[in-house]
């Protein structure tokens, strides 16, 4: 029998702290457009593992170990059943050089995943994908996209309602721009607002690894760099645009999705090397 719990917490700092995601010479945040929030989803069934999702531009990798041994100290559980999800949002603090700021969130956490076991429950789930026309392929001259979005959808065992969505997008978080000194997930927290409306229940947003792929929709006074080209479309209400064609795409999808039971939840990490030539200088001047 598969189970799941969840909880969520607000990790937005109380006063103004240096953004990470743009390269200015100012990076101080200007107060909170919206919340930053973590979200913790402890799944049980033959194993107990976890997946944290945090409104974050990520952590270094040292930084996330640590609080994935932490987590895992609360569950009972090693590291390698701590999966950590970050939005990439580009208006989040710098975690990494404001240690107090990460202290707080690992903080936050540790207590979400401790009121998240108190929650636990049977679950059936179900998932599908549906394709979106949200991104767009930064690099010039390549049109190649990922459009799927991702649907799993967890129910209570009578089906009559959902426990979770979780959404898988491919678009980098960064509907604000160079230009934008406010706190905010970004199109994350709007896509958790728009279907939490619908569905009522919590929903998690996660990122795929797409790196090229940028959203359509942009909100910036100026057109910035990684916005250029007749296919961005520049709009005060980029952070609902986005969102909406999200939910319109995803709305039928997620009625037709059929929770069931003998599921199961495991999760393991492996670390494997990498290596690479480094070319010259002359070589790397070449390439760019």
């Amino acid at each position: 029998m598969l189970k799941l719990g969840y909880m969520e917490i607000d990790i937005a700092p109380d006063t103004p702290m240096p953004l990470i995601g743009f390269s200015r010479e100012d990076n101080m945040s200007q107060g909170v457009l919206k919340q930053l929030i973590a979200q913790v989803s402890v799944w049980e069934s033959e194993e107990r593992c976890c997946l944290i999702c945090i409104d974050s531009i990520g952590f270094a990798k040292h930084l996330a170990d640590s609080l994935r041994m932490r987590v895992g100290r609360v569950l009972n559980v090693s590291r390698d059943k701590v999966m950590l999800c970050f939005s990439h949002c580009h208006s989040a603090p710098d975690a990494d050089n404001m240690l107090h700021y990460y202290e707080m969130v690992c903080n936050k956490i540790e207590l979400a995943v401790e009121r998240a076991l108190f929650t636990i429950q049977p679950v059936l789930c179900g998932w599908s994908n549906v394709e979106t026309e949200m991104g767009v392929n930064r690099r010039e001259g390549n049109t190649s996209l990922d459009k799927r979005v991702g649907l799993l959808k967890v129910c209570e065992e009578s089906k009559d309602k959902i426990r979770l969505l979780l959404v898988r997008v491919t678009a980098h978080c960064n509907v604000l721009k160079g230009d934008n000194y406010f706190i905010s997930p970004d199109f994350f927290g709007t896509i958790r607002n728009v279907l939490q409306r619908k569905f009522d229940c919590p929903i998690m947003v996660i990122q795929g690894a797409a790196g090229n792929i940028a959203p359509k929709y942009f909100r910036y006074g100026e057109i910035p760099i990684d916005a250029r080209g007749p296919e961005y479309i520049k709009f005060n209400t980029a952070l609902e645009d986005v969102a909406n064609i999200i939910y319109k795409n995803a709305v039928q999808k997620i009625g037709t999705v059929d929770a069931m039971s003998g599921l199961s939840a495991k999760m393991q990490s492996k670390d494997i090397e990498l290596n690479s030539i480094v070319p010259s200088l002359e070589i790397a001047e070449q390439i760019v």
